[in-house]
């Protein structure tokens, strides 16, 4: 599995960070989780643990994002939301679905605290459909 090489010879704790961190703490996460839903049953717990653990190594908080952790903004900010949220799912984690319950504004738009000023103008990201999905999630 792909998965396993890339938490063996890339990806995880023990690894060099390298390249671009979108890469690591947002798309790799995203494509790990993604491989974790659709493989669910079939991975078994150690695998499971493995990647859950990997993805969490890099993106464990939905207001932070980078190695200097930066406040995530904007389209940052709801995609690291989703990993975390995904991560959290897998692993039944409730304390970790609260915080991003937490770290999303209440609101659709931009939020009184700024949480997603930046990236809003293009339609790629579609800001407030992305935080409708996931605040859905929670029944807000």
């Amino acid at each position: 599995m792909a998965a396993v090489w890339l938490m063996a010879n890339r990806y995880g704790p023990g690894h060099t960070r390298f390249d671009n961190d979108w890469d690591r703490e947002i798309g790799s996460a995203l494509a790990l989780n993604d491989t974790a839903v659709l493989l669910y049953d079939a991975l078994g717990t150690e695998r499971l643990g493995r990647i859950t653990g990997a993805v969490r190594h890099y993106t464990p908080d939905p207001n932070l994002w980078r190695a200097d952790l930066q406040t995530a903004t904007g389209a940052n900010r709801v995609w690291i939301s989703t990993v975390v949220a995904v991560n959290a799912v897998l692993r039944d984690n409730g304390d970790d679905l609260a915080r991003v319950r937490d770290a999303l504004p209440a609101s659709r738009g931009s939020g009184a605290n700024g949480v997603l000023n930046g990236h809003e103008g293009g339609a790629e990201y579609d800001l407030p459909r992305k935080i409708g999905a996931l605040r859905g999630v929670f029944g807000r």
